[in-house]
């Protein structure tokens, strides 16, 4: 229960139910940050959103099970269904679309926009995807640009981007 936490709004069945100490967070939905205990500033909307975290600080979590089992991530924003929901520790990720950036543990600096975006990145870092389906193949790679439908994933003109870095690839194996 709330004892010296301030400034906070909860919404919903568990939302924000082990609070003790949290400030200015907003917390809809069932069990929306339900573990969280020392947080600062972070908004989640959606069942289940935020559910794990607990010392992760500014995180918009927006749709159900996005950012679920983020613990400690600082400044994420997860927008969609599943966006960043095996997101752990990782920091200024930015997924919109459903199970965007839905793979990342501990990467930091990515931004995935379009459904199924660079869902299996899991620790790579300042990667760019725009488009259903972009960079799905990278998971380890590093300062990599992916855009349109399919682009970096196996067919596509450049092949699939998986551990590489500094690539840059444009549209699906239809791109001439």
């Amino acid at each position: 229960a709330n004892t010296t936490g301030a400034s906070n709004t909860s919404v919903g069945y568990y939302a924000l139910s082990a609070n003790v100490t949290d400030a200015h967070n907003t917390a809809i939905g069932n069990a929306s940050m339900q573990s969280s205990n020392g947080t600062v500033g972070s908004t989640a909307v959606g069942s289940s959103s935020l559910n794990a975290a607990t010392t992760g600080d500014y995180n918009v979590a927006v749709g159900y099970n996005s950012g679920l089992v983020m613990t400690s991530g600082d400044r994420n924003v997860a927008i969609g269904a599943t966006a960043l929901d095996a997101c752990t520790t990782g920091q200024y990720n930015v997924g919109i679309g459903g199970d965007a950036l839905g793979s990342v543990i501990g990467g930091h600096s990515n931004t995935a926009i379009g459904t199924n975006t660079s869902a299996g990145i899991t620790e790579g870092h300042s990667n760019s995807t725009v488009g259903r389906d972009s960079g799905n193949a990278i998971t380890t790679g590093d300062n990599n640009t992916c855009l349109g439908y399919q682009a970096g994933i196996a067919g596509s003109p450049g092949g699939a981007v998986t551990t590489g870095n500094n690539q840059l690839c444009l549209g699906d194996e239809n791109v001439a």
